[in-house]
């Protein structure tokens, strides 16, 4: 008797570390979503991601922000250059773009993503 419900919780305890992992698995898998298009506007970001918001126009137009630190920049490096057309990868993960005032981060406009690699003509 003893036996069996020695293997009953064993088989338990199996099936729930097969679903916590495939749940921590799962959470640390970011998206990776394509853009591209005209750079059409650029502002300077301080936080919560110091960098560059740039609205791309289409075909796969957006919000995005490009981070001062972490992105990979292919040539021609015209990133912060409004007219030049880009094309990369984006986290796909909503993120702000604000200024700091009076010591907070405000002002804040949403971005689709964070930019992880690009490149300009």
């Amino acid at each position: 008797m003893k036996r069996a419900v020695y293997i009953k919780a064993c088989i338990i305890l199996s099936v729930a570390l097969v679903f916590a992992g495939a749940i921590i698995i799962h959470k640390k898998v970011q998206a990776i979503l394509p853009f591209g298009g005209m750079i059409m506007i650029v502002k300077a970001c301080e936080c919560p991601v110091p960098g560059f918001l740039l609205t791309v126009s289409g075909p796969v137009g957006g919000l995005y922000l490009f981070p001062l630190s972490g992105a990979i920049l292919f040539a021609n490096y015209n990133i912060i250059t409004p007219g030049a057309w880009v094309l990369g990868l984006h986290t796909g993960t909503p993120v702000g773009c604000g200024n700091f005032e009076k010591g907070f981060c405000a002002a804040q406009v949403p971005a689709q993503g964070i930019i992880t690699m690009v490149g300009t003509s």
